[in-house]
């Protein structure tokens, strides 16, 4: 029987000639991009591309891609941040004034204020590309690890939700930041936050209506619990229940809402740094989970996005690994599984993508980013409709049937030290002292960046052999002795 399901599938796949995806290129852009995400900063030709960066030139910046209306993009136009004060952490866009043009917003942490203070930043967009000077909302928290733009009361205005660390009791933070109206329409600043107790170190928050009842609901993955909660909209001044337990899983790296095909609910993904395995959460009534489906991905995953890539009415899945640089595509099939497509080639030690129709041809793309190499690499889709697959669920094994795209442009050299991926200690750590939290023989802003990840993914050989959050305030004092 699985011969024949096999020969059915491959069958199929010849209705699609050739590769989704064509020859990627990339764009340089200032160092350690932190995200790539996509909306229209000059309201023309298109989406373009802004990573928010962890260690530019002078500091933390935006870098923007203007797009030149073929999914092909003009050279970076950079915005910088106040390198003696912010630690850029997290950026997503977003029309927040309902004038067309996409706005953008920043999550920092305040290297001012001791030992350090959540704070959003809203840049607002002129409506052709110009931003102003940001509008700094401070929250009850530091360390913000996820800023995303979703309407959370439903109320047809975006507001901003962050992921941080309530600097009180040291336990994880949701904050939504509510968009407010002026006459009915959206002002472009928002309300002070409103704040949920998640976890302990909640990274990674998806927005979307769940339980399919016309609210919106947060995902959350919770990197030190090890486990996805979902709070569920009220339609309340309350706005959020209280967290609830999905499953557990090790580093938890992307989240996705996915309607599945013959599903009457939405089924929720979650991505792993630490295992090949992407976990489905099947909804078999509204706020029901079975237990979690595990299919194997045969690597890695940073991050991933969800999209039709194929033309054949079924959502597809996109994986990005760290490791040798590769974009994977899923075929999603009739009965809700997945099936191997084909592989990119993107930069290796790449960290994030964003998924939008980047030359308007109706066909959803790719775009990621490289927190070593420093680049954007934009992945356009070129594919003809196919005929959906008949069957499959899930293949662990894959055998694509397309020769791979393969990127060919030179790799940049960096022009500075990159904090190492993922918080991994050089080879053969030389601290400059205690605080040299990355090893690499000196005591800098760049120490505070890499302390997260190590709070989250294992020990430094810099510290005393496990970074915790008890060590910043250690680090901001060495950096910063004037501000005790």
């Amino acid at each position: 029987m699985a011969y024949l399901v096999m020969l059915s599938t491959l069958a199929t796949r010849t209705a699609l000639a050739g590769p989704l995806f064509g020859m990627p290129t990339t764009y340089q852009i200032d160092s350690s991009p932190l995200r790539v995400v996509s909306g229209d900063i000059d309201a023309k030709n298109g989406p373009d591309l802004v990573t928010g960066n962890d260690a530019g030139e002078d500091g933390p910046s935006l870098s923007i891609l203007l797009n030149r209306g073929q999914g092909t993009f003009q050279a970076e136009v950079r915005k910088n941040l106040d390198a003696a004060r912010d630690l850029l952490q997290a950026v997503t866009v977003g029309d927040f004034n309902g004038d067309g043009a996409a706005d953008i917003a920043v999550a920092t942490d305040d290297l001012s204020v001791f030992p350090t203070q959540t704070v959003v930043q809203v840049f607002r967009n002129n409506g052709s590309g110009q931003l102003s000077s940001p509008d700094r909302y401070p929250l009850n928290g530091f360390f913000p690890q996820c800023l995303e733009a979703a309407d959370v009361n439903n109320d047809g205005i975006l507001d901003l939700v962050v992921c941080h660390t309530s600097s009180d009791s040291g336990l994880g933070l949701v904050s939504v930041l509510l968009g407010r109206a002026n006459g009915g329409v959206p002002s472009g600043s928002f309300d002070s936050g409103l704040d949920f107790t998640v976890g302990t170190t909640p990274a990674t928050i998806v927005v979307g209506d769940v339980d399919h009842d016309s609210r919106s609901d947060l995902v959350v993955a919770d990197t030190d619990r090890r486990q996805v909660f979902l709070l569920y909209g009220t339609g309340t001044s309350a706005l959020l229940t209280a967290p609830v337990t999905l499953v557990g899983v090790d580093a938890p790296s992307a989240l996705r809402i996915r309607e599945s095909p013959g599903d009457a609910f939405p089924e929720i993904l979650v991505a792993s740094i630490a295992s090949n395995q992407i976990l489905i959460l099947h909804q078999t009534a509204p706020r029901a989970f079975a237990t979690a489906v595990p299919f194997a991905a045969s690597q890695t995953s940073s991050d991933m996005g969800v999209a039709d890539f194929d033309g054949d009415g079924i959502t597809d899945l996109a994986l990005l690994s760290p490791v040798g640089g590769k974009l994977s595509i899923w075929y999603g099939t009739a009965e809700g599984g997945f099936t191997f497509g084909e592989t990119v080639s993107v930069d290796d030690a790449a960290n994030s993508l964003a998924v939008a129709d980047l030359n308007g041809d109706g066909k959803p793309d790719v775009a990621t980013t490289s927190f070593v190499t420093d680049r954007v690499t934009v992945a356009l889709n070129v594919s003809s409709a196919r005929t959906p697959t008949p069957s499959g669920g899930v293949t662990s094994t894959p055998t694509p049937t397309r020769t791979p795209a393969t990127a060919t442009s030179p790799t940049r050299t960096p022009t500075r030290t990159p904090t190492p991926t993922f918080g991994t200690p050089l080879p053969t750590p030389t601290p400059a002292g205690p605080g040299d939290v990355n090893c690499d023989g000196k005591l800098d802003e760049h120490d505070l960046a890499t302390i997260i990840v190590l709070i989250f993914d294992g020990p430094s050989a810099c510290l005393d052999g496990e970074a915790t959050a008890a060590d910043v305030p250690f680090v901001l004092r060495q950096l910063y002795p004037s501000a005790q």
